[in-house]
């Protein structure tokens, strides 16, 4: 993500700082951008693609217009995106976590035990559910 960094000196030390925009809409001001921080990302072994969405348990508000809300955005490694994966309801069963495996394949694990298998090649989705086959055992 690009900012605007600017330096201030005081006194012989020299200080960075960034300013973070903010765009004005019905619901009051918004970030135009969210911070990596709000984001799970995820970067393929070997220069592969880089995958993120926005962290559904970090944020509060953001743009309309992020593709981050409502998709898992996949990049090739010049930066374009290369496949959104549509997530049907991303404040309902939110992603807790996004990681690349070795075979490149992109696993996204949700909160209600749905995991997911993407290629991000191709765009496929394979849809597992979990929820309900693990065993609970009662340690004593």
């Amino acid at each position: 993500m690009d900012y605007n960094w600017y330096e201030l000196s005081h006194q012989g030390t020299k200080f960075k700082y960034k300013v973070d925009s903010f765009s004005e809409n019905s619901l009051g001001k918004r970030w135009t951008k969210l911070n990596h921080e709000y984001m799970l990302m995820t970067v393929a072994s070997y220069g592969g693609p880089i995958a993120l969405t926005s962290d559904k348990t970090q944020i509060l508000t953001v743009r309309e217009d992020d593709r981050s809300i409502d998709n898992i955005c996949i990049y090739n490694n010049e930066g374009e995106v290369s496949q959104l994966i549509q997530l049907a309801t991303p404040f309902k069963n939110i992603i807790v976590h996004l990681e690349f495996l070795q075979d490149e394949m992109l696993l996204a694990i949700f909160q209600l035990g749905q995991i997911w298998l993407i290629d991000p090649h191709t765009g496929r989705v394979q849809k597992l559910q979990i929820s309900g086959l693990l065993e609970t055992e009662e340690i004593k």
